[in-house]
């Protein structure tokens, strides 16, 4: 008997070893080039705190930095990330994208988005909150008015998009 609990006991820990490797194997992700820190594509952000902490233990995100889950400049792909900042703010009426420029964050306005644009500040760590700033296709934010004539013209017309940091980012250091 104590062999079968033995052997259940480290099928048990070779499976929790294996299931984060799985995880971060099946997500279909794969590593960006071209920034200062591990950057990856994803199929989609986190649509939940459990999931956010879940996709931040994957990437190995310390207490030195946080994880980000944004679009691209060019609103074209998912990333995540580990952002060096312990806590990302983000004023009202704006979406974060990840910058290849100097790694930075960039923001576009969201107060044309049909709706879903945030109306009080918030934390990067809470995006899924506003899951218009990460519904993305075809170089545009889903929830844009102007959407079918940004796909049509593959997301080369006018849009606020802001590629550097803005003053009123707050990356605060928590205690």
């Amino acid at each position: 008997m104590q062999r079968i609990m033995d052997r259940c006991e480290r099928l048990f820990l070779i499976s929790l070893a294996l299931c984060p490797l799985y995880m971060l194997l099946s997500c279909e992700c794969r590593k960006v080039n071209g920034y200062r820190f591990p950057v990856y594509t994803t199929a989609f952000c986190p649509r939940n705190e459990t999931e956010w902490e879940k996709r931040a233990s994957l990437l190995n995100c310390t207490s030195d930095s946080s994880y980000a889950c944004l679009p691209n400049e060019n609103i074209t792909e998912l990333l995540e990330f580990c952002f060096p900042q312990q806590v990302i703010s983000i004023q009202k009426g704006v979406c974060l994208f990840l910058a290849k420029e100097r790694s930075n964050l960039g923001y576009v306005e969201c107060n044309y988005f049909e709706s879903g644009c945030p109306t009080i500040p918030y934390k990067g760590s809470t995006v899924y909150n506003y899951p218009s700033c990460i519904s993305i296709g075809n170089g545009c934010f889903l929830a844009e008015q102007t959407y079918i004539a940004c796909e049509s013209w593959f997301g080369l017309r006018p849009r606020p998009l802001h590629n550097k940091t803005p003053d009123f980012f707050q990356h605060l250091a928590t205690a």
